[in-house]
């Protein structure tokens, strides 16, 4: 599997938040507004400015703005890339969690169909594990949309993985079997579909490939190929 470097274990989380460049709070900002005070009062005020503004040495209006725009780009640039970097952490944190349940699930609702063996069921266990794949992806940033999706749809991965098990808690017999495999079904579908999206966002991020993507049935060798790093083949 490739990725992205992560953080050390243990650092706190950055409160991530689109920012501002300290320049746009100085030089940029205050060319753009020595530009603005010194247009003209003419019929023409576009004209004066760019006048009072060549006369000084100081850039038209026209490009202070561009300047501020491509800095606010590059700032939002870079927060998305930290955001990505953050969540793909927290991804990698999680899959482990998810990966030990579907494995446990296998035994008692095989994915084949075949039968399985309700009395291997273990909801504390799988609920605990679940319970930390939850808080660690709860725990990241959410920034633009693209974030925002991706990170509701591996959470939500997991709050159906979470039902799965609940149904093995709370009820008995072939209609608790039944509705335990379709969610752990929808669970999968639902965290591939973030898993993908998560990948582009890091690379589009200039990171590498991260392949964080669920095996149906637990084990590592069944995610189907369509997922599968082509590193790995």
């Amino acid at each position: 599997m490739t990725r992205t470097s992560t953080p050390a274990g243990g650092d706190a989380r950055p409160a991530w938040r689109t920012t501002v460049p300290a320049a746009l709070g100085g030089a940029a900002v205050a060319t753009l507004v020595t530009v603005l005070l010194l247009g003209g009062s003419g019929e023409d005020p576009d004209a004066d400015a760019a006048g009072a503004a060549e006369a000084s040495g100081a850039p038209s209006v026209s490009s202070a703005v561009e300047s501020i725009a491509a800095q606010l780009a590059q700032a939002q640039a870079a927060d998305a890339a930290a955001l990505a970097e953050e969540l793909a952490g927290s991804a990698e944190q999680a899959q482990p969690h998810l990966v030990d349940v579907l494995a446990g699930l296998d035994d008692v609702v095989p994915v084949d169909g075949s039968g399985g063996d309700p009395a291997a069921a273990d909801p504390a266990s799988w609920t605990a594990s679940l319970e930390t794949a939850h808080d660690e992806l709860a725990a990241t940033g959410t920034g633009a949309d693209d974030q925002g999706v991706t990170r509701a749809a591996l959470l939500g991965g997991v709050q159906l993985l979470q039902n799965a098990v609940a149904h093995l808690e709370e009820q008995d017999g072939a209609e608790a079997l039944e509705a335990a495999a379709r969610d752990r079904d929808r669970a999968v579908e639902l965290w591939q579909a973030g898993a993908l999206r998560l990948d582009s966002l890091v690379v589009e991020a200039g990171g590498e490939h991260i392949h964080l993507f669920l095996p149906p049935d637990g084990d590592p060798d069944s995610v189907p190929p369509e997922f599968r790093d082509p590193h790995d083949e």
